[in-house]
């Protein structure tokens, strides 16, 4: 049979042993040295002035004075002098200055634990799709110092990066990007059919409601015609000049359009620039000269020629009325 116990290496009394006592105490003081182990700290290499009895440090790199030879090594002061514990992988000691954790490995030395954790409860039974699972009343998130960010990270566009707003476990609205990057907020009454009530396209910024309002971009170069697909075969469109060089005033316009089997084109109010072409396709010298030229056609499109012959671009930020797409 050893002599010492196989983890701590605690001496054993033997038969017929005299002063037992000697090889007791001794297994006692490993024990209340390692026991619930707390040490002052981890990060010192030379011995305190005036360590209290029982005080446990671990010794820093690379040790010196007393403590020469012991880096890593726990140093305990007992009956006037320092008893050194070699730590085993796996050990945990708290720290009192500065406060944390450490645990000890034969290859690396006491580091801080890993911070990656599987999953995570708090007041609540987390699983291996949520996580990280909270109950409470509510959660803060807060700056430190200056602003505050929440991301949420996705592996690739037809993937889903969300805010899911639920009622008894059941989806009642969410918002972010849904099955593709377009930017969307979609409400449903029983969980399953899901309506959208608001997208903003990733490419253009433009914006979809799909009942009633919609507002996109348009950029005509000058000699040029451009177009755009109405969101319905009818309705209004607001067109506002936002060009720095075609004052907003002159090249502005209210439509009401019908882009279906017979187009028609009625201007509500235009500026003074503004040419009805009705259903003739532009050609890029349609309208007059300093003009910009609108147009409708049966193939669901808006025409807009600009005939300003400066050489400039001219801008719309366009916005339908009474019209909606059919988005999922």
């Amino acid at each position: 049979m050893s002599d010492t116990s196989p983890v701590l290496s605690l001496p054993f009394i033997q038969a017929a042993q005299s002063q037992k006592h000697v090889t007791h105490n001794e297994a006692l003081r490993v024990l209340d040295a390692v026991v619930q182990l707390v040490v002052v700290t981890a990060d010192q290499d030379t011995p305190p002035g005036a360590p209290e009895i029982g005080a446990r440090y671990i010794v820093a790199e690379p040790g010196s004075g007393a403590w020469a030879g012991q880096a890593g090594n726990i140093a305990v002061w007992q009956e006037g002098g320092w008893f050194f514990v070699p730590p085993q992988t796996g050990w945990r000691a708290e720290v009192l200055s500065p406060a944390g954790t450490v645990v000890f490995d034969a290859t690396t030395g006491w580091a801080a634990p890993a911070q990656t954790i599987q999953q995570l409860g708090i007041n609540a039974t987390a699983d291996t799709t949520n996580r990280l699972s909270i109950s409470a009343p509510a959660t803060l998130l807060n700056h430190e110092g200056a602003g505050h960010q929440l991301k949420l990270n996705k592996s690739a566009a037809g993937d889903t990066a969300s805010l899911l707003y639920q009622t008894g476990y059941s989806g009642r609205a969410e918002m972010g990007l849904a099955g593709d990057d377009d930017f969307a907020i979609k409400v449903s009454a029983d969980g399953s059919n899901w309506k959208t009530g608001l997208s903003i396209n990733a490419a253009d910024g433009g914006i979809a409601v799909p009942f009633g309002l919609e507002s996109v971009q348009i950029i005509v170069n000058d000699g040029q015609v451009a177009s755009l697909l109405a969101p319905s075969s009818s309705g209004f469109a607001l067109l506002s000049s936002v060009s720095p060089n075609f004052p907003q005033n002159t090249a502005s316009m209210i439509l009401c359009y019908d882009v279906g089997q017979s187009p028609q084109l009625s201007i509500v109010w235009s500026g003074s620039a503004v040419t009805n072409l009705g259903n003739v396709l532009p050609t890029g010298t349609s309208a007059p000269d300093g003009d910009v030229g609108v147009a409708v056609q049966d193939d669901g499109r808006i025409y807009l020629e600009n005939r300003h012959l400066t050489g400039n671009e001219l801008q719309y930020c366009v916005t339908f009325l009474n019209g909606w797409r059919a988005l999922v």
